[in-house]
This record gives structure tokens, sequence and C-alpha cells, in this order.
């Protein structure tokens, strides 16, 4: 009963860290990839909540992002099309304590538009943008890419592996996992402000400093 109770616990405070590919940037282009790892209150993994899935965006991809994700529209024909998992995926971030990405102002716009899109409401869960609130990060106080923030941060990155989503959220929560333990997470760049970090916080000294990640 109290691995029960220990387990609840864990799943009562979600964060989802995630990641977008796309078919270029700006009105009008389409989510390609999409993955959201979900983490229970001891920054671990909760893998039959995460969501890994390619789509169909029934359009062409800007050269220019196929030469970052290396995502063809010939690997993506015989997937599906956003709305068939937009409502998993829409509850999946609106039933979370607090979303991370890197370069949130991005991700959030393409995903509430395509939710706005489907009827869905816009995903109001407090958001920390790991790349707003790092400056420190770089020597010019930039803000930094994700590659700058492992680097800072001490953890690693391997360019082969880049710019896939599951990949890059991989490390990122790695990043913030490591922000957590030394108490060193901005809450400035929260929006909206709640209180899980001061909640992670009071368990940072038994954290993991990496999140262990299927």
């Amino acid at each position: 009963m109290l691995g029960r109770g220990l387990d609840k616990g864990r799943k009562q405070m979600k964060i989802v860290g995630l990641d977008l590919e796309t078919t270029g940037i700006g009105e009008g282009h389409k989510i390609v990839e999409y993955c959201g790892i979900v983490l229970g209150a001891d920054l671990k993994e909760i893998p039959e909540e995460s969501i890994l899935q390619r789509f169909n965006p029934k359009r062409a991809i800007d050269a220019k992002a196929e030469a970052v994700h290396h995502i063809s529209l010939a690997d993506l024909m015989k997937e599906p099309t956003f709305e068939t998992k937009a409502e998993e995926i829409h509850k999946q971030l609106s039933t979370a304590k607090l979303i991370v990405i890197h370069n949130a102002s991005f991700d959030t716009s393409f995903l509430n538009q395509e939710f706005e899109t489907l009827g869905l409401s816009p995903i109001t869960t407090p958001t920390l943008c790991t790349m707003r609130s790092t400056r420190w990060a770089t020597f010019s106080g930039k803000v930094p890419r994700l590659k700058e923030l492992c680097f800072a941060l001490n953890v690693d990155y391997n360019d082969s592996e880049a710019h896939a989503a599951r990949y890059d959220v991989e490390v990122m929560l790695k990043c913030f996992g490591k922000l957590v333990k030394s108490k060193r997470v901005d809450r400035n760049y929260i929006f909206p402000f709640n209180e899980v970090i001061e909640e992670l916080y009071l368990k940072a000294d038994g954290l993991s400093l990496n999140p262990k990640l299927s």
C-alpha cells in the first residue's frame, strides 16, 4: 500500500518536457514531430504517459527546416495527421503541473495554432523556457542554444543525434534536473508562476542529477 501511495504522489506532480519539429517557421507551417516526456515528482520518466509521434503535414517542408531535423516529406507519407493525436497531446499538457521547453514561445505558438484550428482551448499550464531563463550559460549573455546550455551544465550533447525531438527533450530535461538540484531555476521565466519549483526544491537533495529517461 505504501508503494502505491508513493507512485500516486509522483504522478500527481507531472512535468512535461516537450519539443517539436516543424515544416518551417511562420504562419501556415505545420508540426511534423512531437515529443512530450512526462516526469513524476522524482524527475524520472513515466513512460506510459509520454508521447512520441511524427505527423504527415500535408504540405511541403522547407529546405532549411529539413536540413536541421532531417525529416523529409517522404518519411511522413504513412504517418497520421496531427488532428488524430491532438486531444491526447492536449490532455497531456493541460493536466501537467509544469511544462519545460527550450524556446517555449516557438513551440507553444505552433501547438496553440493547431489546437485553435481543431476547436481546442489554448494551453495555459505554467511553462518554463530553459532558453530565456539561462542567459548566464553564455559568455555574451545571449540566450543559449540547447548545446550551449548542455555545455554550461556539463550534460553530454551529441551533434549527430541533435534535433530529433526525443533526443532534444532528454538532454533538456537533464539540464532541468541539474537546475533543480542546484536550485538555479529562474522562476521569473515560468508563465504563469506556480509553486511546483518550490515543491521540487524541497525534494532537491534526494533527486538524481540526471533524470532516468528510458
